[in-house]
């Protein structure tokens, strides 16, 4: 995990979610793997890498049961819009990011 930290905080986003990824894959506490998924979730969004957060929503998607984390998790690996229709869909993700807490960051349980 500390690789991961190094990694983000150089900006290589594809790196550090290699590292939270294989992490994550480690059992473990569901409450870290969702941390873990989170994190690397949120570095394939910076490094615009969609094919893995489809790969992630489909193998993390079962650790996210409800709660915050789900909705953040869902947000993280949504498709982007691509066409009109999406509207809907991206206007409900977002006010599920604004219900959020604002103290609520991904990296709260580093």
């Amino acid at each position: 995990e500390a690789q991961a930290g190094l990694r983000e905080g150089l900006h290589d986003w594809s790196g550090a979610e290699a590292v939270l990824r294989g992490a994550a894959d480690t059992p473990g506490p569901a409450e870290v793997r969702q941390t873990l998924a989170l994190r690397a979730a949120r570095d394939a969004s910076e490094a615009g890498d969609m094919a893995g957060l489809r790969a992630m929503r489909a193998a993390y998607g079962p650790l996210f049961t409800g709660g915050a984390n789900a909705g953040l998790f869902a947000v993280l690996t949504a498709e982007p819009v691509g066409q009109v229709t999406d509207l809907p869909r991206a206007a409900h993700e977002l006010a599920a990011i604004r219900a959020l807490p604002a103290s609520l960051t991904v990296t709260a349980a580093r």
